[in-house]
């Protein structure tokens, strides 16, 4: 009520205190919740939650509308990187292969998990962005995933040279390789999307994911589904 109508309220970490795990008061203040909406749809009052999860009580969910945020596009990437760079006194010049390289192994973080690790590759590399700096974001970036539980990064440890037979499996993957280069982006022309590799246990098939991950120069992540489920 203290609240003035025609107004926005941004509500932060509300979750936790929604959650029925952490919250032992979670009902009441499921309650109070629901009946600020209610008020506020009378009142003018806009109620804003900003949450790192999706946690949406059932008998709130028709008092809700989602809104997802996306990840940073390679546009907002370019930004964080130039951030770091001039947080560090604006003395890295990375060359465009190893810029491209940065923005790579950044994609699929938050922005500040992008603007952190740019950073720590200017540290380690002092101040300096080679293309050596490319291993240690894509290594930070695996730090991060590990966290989620369900995705793990494989190290690569045979290249495409080291695959015997599965030629045609090869020659797609060394032409496909050029539709990760800065060219190809220019072009429009898209990036692979997936591969299906089916066969019996043994044949190689784990071998030549990891082969064409060094080929093309990205990182290989794992996805346990048992965990998953």
């Amino acid at each position: 009520q203290s609240v003035p109508e025609d107004s926005v309220v941004v509500l932060r970490a509300l979750h936790v205190f929604l959650d029925l795990q952490q919250n032992p008061l979670a009902p009441e203040v499921r309650r109070r919740f629901r009946d600020a909406c209610n008020l506020g749809k009378r009142t003018g009052r806009v109620l804003i939650i900003e949450s790192p999860v999706t946690l949406i009580p059932v008998e709130l969910e028709k008092l809700i509308h989602q809104v997802p945020f996306p990840l940073p596009t390679r546009e907002e990437l370019v930004v964080a990187l130039d951030v770091a760079i001039d947080g560090a006194g604006g003395s890295a010049k990375p060359s465009p292969e190893a810029r491209s390289g940065l923005l790579d192994a950044a994609t699929g973080l938050t922005w500040d998990e992008a603007e952190n690790v740019f950073a720590l590759a200017l540290v380690e590399h002092k101040n300096t962005l080679p293309a050596a700096a490319v291993k240690t974001v894509q290594s930070e970036k695996a730090a991060i995933v590990r966290k989620t539980g369900l995705l793990t990064f494989r190290e690569r440890t045979t290249s495409i040279a080291g695959v015997g037979g599965l030629a045609d499996l090869k020659a797609w993957a060394s032409k496909r390789k050029r539709a990760f280069s800065e060219e190809a982006r220019a072009f429009n022309l898209p990036a692979p999307k997936g591969l299906l590799l089916v066969g019996q246990r043994g044949c190689g098939k784990t071998l030549a994911a990891e082969a064409i991950a060094d080929l093309f120069g990205v990182p290989l992540i794992h996805v346990d589904l048992g965990k998953q489920y």
